[in-house]
């Protein structure tokens, strides 16, 4: 048997997705699905210190993310995996 091409299809069900974004004290949350061990969060289109949580593999934290937006300010939050995949923006401004 001879295999000429394979194709291979993109499986949006394990794609990055971002559902919540919360500052709790001068990080910030990022609660999603399908974050991996090398995810990092992207603050208008910047990456940022991140933290991961074997435990809780939907959850992404901003060290000190939360500092660096001022109250009333509008910023673009994304979550990146490591092999590049990108979540859709999400617009969060801080109260």
């Amino acid at each position: 048997m001879t295999v000429d091409f394979v194709r291979v299809y993109a499986d949006n069900r394990f794609a990055p997705k971002i559902s919540n974004v919360a500052a709790q004290k001068k990080n910030l949350i990022v609660n999603g699905d399908n974050f991996d061990s090398e995810s990092v969060i992207l603050m208008n289109g910047d990456v940022q210190k991140t933290l991961r949580d074997d435990a809780a593999s939907g959850v992404l934290v901003g060290k000190k993310l939360a500092k660096r937006i001022d109250s009333g300010q509008t910023v673009k939050i994304q979550a990146q995996n490591g092999d590049g995949e990108i979540t859709a923006e999400l617009v969060y401004t801080k109260p």
